[in-house]
């Protein structure tokens, strides 16, 4: 459904992987004592499509990559496997009806039934309450929102394990910079009119993986490359010059005068950084809750303090001298987006948990079919589900999508095998 596939070899090469491949020989040799950097430096596989396609697997129209690097603001072209692209038109093929502007409040249990609170944000009565029913609920919210959800039902009286909202994980992520080195990295996205024979690339086109059987789990992590999109080059421009003074590191403090000279005449400092984004172990001890708002928020206190983050913060050091760049770790740790100069925080784009898999209602929120468990106990409502992120227990070190899907596929799978139903897993291409 997902088409992973990697950057292929016949598109252009790009600058940033170079300089990529050349961190990872440093930090191969540091972290895991490696010298063949072909062990840790490989392109990873993506969700972007690289070959224009009439019609792809579910009936899409779809372009291929263009190379622009702007992938995180959206994807100008088509390219990406989002769900677009894939799990909902294929859904719609199959005689699915999709709402949006709606908002789930919360579940209740009514007979055999279950009662579906929401609100709509597309029509005069917006924000009013409404109830539907239905046999079976899947929550597929994301670790945010299926939580918040189960939360505001609990408030309403469905009982549910006290483990709801543990577990929660920020995998590992953190990100860091080599900024302003020597040599061109060329990973910030580009505008409309770029050369396509000179792409930036998709960000994360090239990987470091510094994981290894030969070390104990939690000490692994990956490091992938980054790329800014267009619409933020100033503003990532700025930060990164600020932050340089701010909490910057000089790896490389013994220049020559003529280096020195060279290095303040050089224009266009941000070309020739490289962001560093690194999925690690954290410990999965945060805790999800509710608001006076309302809102979800998440408590993990020290988490900047776990061990993986030391860890990463030591590699990425040796990624940005081996470029010979100012070292500047995550920003919201102690520059310009810290909360605090004695609390080390942390971004993260991957949330786990917070409706954990466990063996029963005293170890985590769902069963091993994403049925959630009535209370404490190892009994389950036998219709109600969580599929998605929330029931991740712990970090994964890595980018979680394909971990993700293949955990909510087998609960579908398992789920129709329980109610005696065939699962046709063809494709339904209509227009």
């Amino acid at each position: 459904m997902l088409k992973p596939a990697p950057y292929p070899h016949w598109y252009p090469s790009l600058t940033k992987m170079g300089q990529v491949k050349k961190a990872a020989k440093a930090v191969a040799k540091e972290v895991l004592d490696i010298e063949d950097v072909d062990k840790v430096f490989y392109r990873p596989p993506l969700y972007v499509n690289f070959k224009d396609t009439k019609s792809n697997h579910v009936g899409v129209p779809q372009l291929a990559c263009v190379g622009c690097g702007n992938c995180c603001s959206g994807c100008n072209y088509g390219a990406k496997n989002t769900l677009i692209m894939n799990y909902l038109p294929d859904a719609k093929n199959h005689g699915a009806d999709i709402f949006t502007k709606v908002e789930i409040e919360a579940i209740e249990r009514d007979g055999e039934e279950w009662r579906v609170s929401y609100v709509t944000h597309a029509d005069d009565n917006a924000g009013e309450e409404r109830i539907l029913r239905a046999d079976i609920v899947i929550l597929g919210a994301g670790s945010l929102g299926s939580t918040k959800i189960l939360l505001n039902s609990r408030k309403r009286g469905l009982n549910l394990s006290d483990q709801l909202g543990e577990h929660f994980s920020t995998n590992g992520d953190t990100i860091s910079f080599s900024y302003d080195g020597p040599d061109p990295v060329e990973s910030v996205g580009l505008p409309p009119d770029f050369d396509e024979e000179k792409p930036v690339g998709p960000c994360i086109s090239s990987i470091i993986d510094l994981r290894s059987p030969q070390k104990p789990l939690r000490q692994g992590y990956v490091i992938e490359d980054s790329s800014p999109p267009h619409m933020t080059e100033m503003l990532y421009s700025i930060l990164m010059a600020v932050e340089s003074h701010v909490s910057g590191i000089d790896t490389f403090p013994d220049k020559s005068l003529w280096e020195e000279v060279m290095h303040s005449l050089r224009p266009d400092n941000i070309s020739r950084t490289l962001g560093m984004l690194t999925m690690s172990q954290d410990k999965a001890q945060g805790k999800l809750i509710l608001d006076e708002q309302g809102a979800i928020v998440m408590h993990y206190p020290n988490i900047g303090e776990e061990k993986n983050f030391e860890l990463v913060n030591k590699g990425h050091m040796v990624a940005a001298g081996s470029l010979k760049g100012t070292f500047i770790p995550n920003p919201a740790w102690g520059g310009l987006f810290a909360m605090s100069r004695d609390v080390k925080s942390v971004i993260t784009v991957h949330p786990l948990g917070g409706c954990a898999m466990g063996e029963s209602g005293l170890t985590g929120v769902v069963n091993h079919k994403g049925q959630v468990f009535e209370g404490n106990t190892s009994e389950v409502y036998d219709t109600l589900y969580v599929v998605d992120g929330a029931v991740i227990p712990r970090s994964l070190g890595v980018n979680p999508t394909l971990t993700i899907c293949m955990v909510a596929e087998r609960c579908m799978r398992l789920m129709a095998e329980d109610c005696g139903w065939t699962i046709d897993y063809g494709f339904g291409k209509k227009r």
